[in-house]
């Protein structure tokens, strides 16, 4: 009865999305699994022809936005450009947020051009790591090969970042970047 204590699986066959001109639909099914295997532990399992991820440890799905702006806040004062928001008006950040997560990009270009409709292509990519609000850390890796946005071209777009309550380093590396035809 409440967004963090699901539990099971839900699917969609089919999915069709028309933003202006642009359309994008899906061949395969779309599943969404939810479980929780221990007390204070669950996991999410999302399936799709664009995308995997899975996400699994001790969070509050209600609350973790705000955990991951209160972090990054420390960093870059981001929290007053969304304080006004009411999502965020009513978070207990007393509540851990331990989070293991792995998302893998398979074919996210047709969906992307909803949004962005520069953005031609990427190859398979992931974004995988750990956050733990607790102790303030953050892990994160990523690796986007291919990258097509207009004119720009980007053979390899990598990011590393690891934060403590002390800093956060960061470290973007792209690989053969041009502009032009």
């Amino acid at each position: 009865n409440r967004l963090d204590n699901i539990n099971g699986i839900a699917t969609l066959d089919q999915l069709g999305i028309t933003l202006d001109s642009v359309q994008y639909s899906t061949a395969q099914q779309i599943s969404l699994e939810a479980r929780s295997p221990a007390f204070d532990q669950k996991e999410l399992h999302f399936r799709s022809e664009f995308m995997d991820a899975d996400i699994t440890g001790k969070f509050n799905l209600a609350d973790f936005p705000k955990s991951v702006i209160d972090f990054v806040n420390d960093f870059f004062p981001v929290e007053g450009l969304i304080a006004n928001d009411s999502l965020f008006q009513s978070i207990d950040l007393a509540k851990e947020q331990d989070v293991v997560f792995n998302l893998r990009f398979k074919d996210i270009a047709p969906i992307a051009q909803l949004f962005v409709p520069d953005f031609t292509n990427v190859d398979a990519s992931y974004i995988s790591g750990d956050f733990k609000s607790e102790r303030k850390q953050l892990n994160l890796t990523g690796s986007f090969p291919n990258i097509n946005y207009g004119a720009l071209k980007i053979d390899t777009f990598h990011i590393t970042s690891n934060g403590t309550p002390r800093k956060l380093e960061t470290t973007v590396t792209l690989r053969q970047a041009s502009s032009g035809d």
